[in-house]
């Protein structure tokens, strides 16, 4: 019986190696899988690994681009700053020169304004003593004419005084030769 035994024993074993055998074929089965898997997952890693460097390569660019662009902006918001700011301080000094314009303008424009208000008084004034010398120019003309008329009448009056002085003169003249003679 032993021997009979051993048979069974080596069947047993031959199956144990032909089970283990077919497990060890799966089990290559399942190591050739994942190897193609592992290999696979690497290829997927080495594309997304240059997907990601062409990503961040792009994404470099695409920094550069933007820190240009920024760059170039703040360059231009500089020069609109400092543009911003000249302009500023020019019209704060066109502000200043005509504050002082218009304060010139304001002193001159009362200035005149008195000189009007000193020329309109003047200027009653005289409107004032030509009115009274119209009222009184008739007068004084009348006035004159009665003088000129008086002194005419005078001057009748001591023509004919001199032409009596002038003839008694005469007279006593011719006297006095009759007295001499």
């Amino acid at each position: 019986m032993i021997e009979e035994k051993e048979p069974n024993k080596l069947r047993a074993k031959i199956y144990k190696l032909k089970y283990e055998q077919k497990k060890l074929e799966q089990a290559q089965e399942k190591l050739k899988i994942q190897k193609l898997n592992l290999e696979k997952i690497r290829n997927d890693k080495d594309n997304i690994k240059e997907q990601i460097d062409s990503f961040k390569t792009n994404e470099q660019v695409k920094r550069e681009v933007l820190q240009e662009q920024i760059k170039q902006q703040k360059e231009k918001i500089k020069q609109k700053e400092e543009e911003l700011k000249k302009r500023k301080e020019e019209y704060d000094q066109m502000q200043e020169e005509y504050k002082v314009k218009i304060t010139n303008m304001t002193t001159q424009y009362e200035g005149n304004l008195k000189k009007k208000s000193e020329l309109e008084a003047e200027m009653e004034a005289f409107k004032k003593q030509l009115k009274e010398e119209e009222e009184q120019y008739p007068k004084q003309i009348e006035e004159l004419r009665l003088q000129i008329s008086n002194t005419r009448k005078l001057t009748e009056e001591y023509d004919r005084m001199n032409e009596k002085l002038n003839d008694e003169i005469k007279a006593l003249k011719a006297r006095r030769q009759e007295t001499i003679i």
